[in-house]
């Protein structure tokens, strides 16, 4: 069950989360889809983003897409609906805890710094939803499609969990810093890269999975905010082994 202050958080930034930035077109998962379509003999891909906001990344893989691609966007709140930067996408508001789509529905999946927002009522809570979300990829991958993750990730699990523990206080609290981007219903709980690295093993070890770790804003603001530990995106192509 995801904590109430999720959604919330998601609705009042609506608006930040829709801006058309560089982010998509200088994403990973950009080169990373490409490098699969163009292997693909689909003539039509049909690709899901769970927490894709205006859809900012699908626009940029239907531009670049050597298939056609029918694109499905899923929020947890409905105030992206109208925001959508493509007509032709599909917007739809859900969970990935909670996906109302059939078993091999999609071609490609993706998610994007999504895992770490599915916090529940505790760590236990929390660990069990990142898990289910993992596991409702899979799910509902086709055989040869294609899974992308995009994930912030902590290099100390001890940070994670006092990250975790704070910003929980806060969003009781309501402290507010512009300069530090804490907002009171930001709640976080960063998985570290082993943990991750492990999840993903056990949930998709007969697929074939390529991962990749990139240095992630290592200025001396973003390392206070994680209270002096290093952190990373790391990047997974998982593809699901045809049947």
């Amino acid at each position: 069950m995801l904590n109430r202050k999720v959604k919330k958080l998601f609705k009042e930034q609506a608006e930040y989360y829709s801006i058309e930035s560089s982010t998509a077109k200088s994403s990973p998962l950009v080169k990373l889809f490409l490098e699969w379509a163009n292997k693909s003999p689909k003539k039509q891909i049909k690709i899901g983003e769970f927490g894709g906001a205006a859809g900012q990344l699908l626009a940029e893989l239907d531009k670049i897409s050597p298939s056609s691609i029918k694109p499905y966007n899923i929020e947890i709140v409905k105030n992206y609906g109208d925001r959508q930067v493509l007509k032709k996408i599909k917007f739809f508001e859900g969970s990935i805890l909670n996906p109302l789509f059939d078993d091999n529905f999609f071609d490609c999946l993706i998610i994007r710094d999504v895992l770490h927002h599915l916090v529940g009522k505790n760590l236990k809570e929390t660990a069990a939803n990142q898990e289910k979300a993992l596991l409702e990829l899979k799910r509902l991958i086709k055989p040869g499609g294609i899974v992308l993750i995009e994930e912030l990730v902590t290099e100390s699990q001890l940070s994670s969990r006092i990250i975790y523990g704070l910003s929980k206080l806060n969003s009781k609290l309501g402290f507010k810093s512009k300069s530090f981007e804490i907002i009171p219903d930001m709640i976080i709980s960063f998985l570290t890269e082993k943990s991750l690295g492990r999840i993903i093993s056990e949930i998709f070890e007969k697929e074939k999975i390529k991962i990749d770790k990139i240095p992630w804003n290592q200025e001396l603001k973003s390392r206070l905010m994680h209270l002096g530990a290093k952190n990373w995106k790391i990047i997974l192509a998982i593809t699901k082994k045809e049947q």
